[in-house]
């Protein structure tokens, strides 16, 4: 609905001038009495910014459909690096007008209770394309936490790229904490300055992390353990070394570091603790190998729970840092002795 309004006003010749009957003929399919509300409510600002755009010079109308083309093939930006994004001033009619127009096929529309007219029972909405995810999500793709309210995040912020304010490849159902100001907010993840604007961006769906199913997933990344200022830290580091650049800025775009970070030392009293009780609920001594051979059994375990659980992927792999690590698994085999 978005792009065809768009097409039919570029089309209509300069200075033009259009009303409801006009709106109703480009939305034929759409109900009448649903086409008169979008064109009446807002106190007749979207009824304006038609007409706005309506009256707009050819040449303005041109570099409207040239725009919207281009960052409709925002997929082509991360499968090669030849193609690249305009930027757009978005600032002065009718420029501002089309930004408007296209931002409120989002919000209001989509996002709020009107909806669009479909097949079936109701109205689409966020919440129709949200419970129709919901059995799919259970942690963020931004951050791996678990998702308590999902909320809708644009990964090109819509202000910029108006036209994928609805692109299902640019809405991702996410955490509230990554879609915050303080993490993501309206950030452009891409280089726009760059030749390749991509090349050193990750995208959840076009360019994943992680990839895979929860028995059997993979990262295009390690995730590495140290001592910091305040208890244990983690950073990300590439598989492959050509493309540390790309995990650097998805680490610091989302603060994966801080997120994964969180309470590290207390799961090491918690898995000493799980450990612990297995082994006493089984009569077994704490030995060096009973105790390896149940933190493997952990590992294994928290390897399946990836994608289901909260902070799996960061969990899965301390729990081998452990194993790893003579000064922690001594810390384990000591709770572990003491019964504790």
């Amino acid at each position: 609905m978005q792009k065809r309004l768009l097409a039919r006003l570029c089309l209509l010749p300069e200075n033009a001038n259009i009303d409801l009957d006009w709106l109703k003929a480009t939305w034929a399919e759409a109900p009448g009495e649903w086409v008169r509300r979008f064109w009446e409510n807002d106190k007749g600002g979207r009824a304006k910014n038609c007409k706005i755009v309506a009256g707009a010079s050819q040449h303005d109308k041109r570099a409207i459909i040239s725009c919207c083309r281009n960052h409709l093939r925002y997929a082509e930006v991360y499968k090669t690096g030849s193609f690249s994004l305009h930027k757009q001033d978005w600032t002065e009619n009718p420029f501002t007008a089309v930004k408007n127009l296209l931002i409120d096929f989002y919000d209001p529309y989509f996002y709020k209770g009107e909806g669009y007219p479909g097949t079936g029972p109701g109205n689409f909405t966020k919440d129709t394309y949200l419970a129709a995810l919901s059995h799919q999500i259970s942690v963020c793709p931004y951050t791996d936490e678990s998702v308590h309210l999902i909320k809708m995040d644009h990964f090109l912020p819509k202000e910029e790229f108006p036209i994928l304010s609805c692109h299902p490849d640019n809405l991702i159902s996410c955490s509230t904490d990554a879609n915050s100001g303080q993490i993501k907010g309206r950030r452009v993840p891409l280089d726009m300055g760059n030749a390749s604007q991509a090349g050193q961006w990750l995208h959840p769906r076009l360019r994943p992390a992680a990839t895979g199913t929860k028995i059997r997933h993979n990262t295009i990344f390690r995730i590495r353990f140290h001592i910091g200022l305040v208890g244990l830290k983690t950073r990300l580091e590439a598989k492959d070394p050509s493309i540390q650049k790309r995990i650097d800025k998805f680490q610091d775009f989302f603060k994966i570091s801080e997120f994964w970070s969180k309470n590290l030392d207390d799961e090491v009293q918690g898995l000493s603790g799980s450990i612990a009780d297995t082994l006493r609920d089984y009569g077994l001594p704490p030995t060096a190998q009973n105790i390896c051979k149940l933190l493997k059994r952990e590992h294994r375990r928290a390897r399946r729970f990836i994608g289901c659980h909260d902070r799996g992927i960061v969990t899965a792999a301390f729990i081998w840092h452990v194993l790893a690590s003579q000064s922690l698994f001594e810390q384990v085999k000591s709770t572990c002795e003491r019964g504790t």
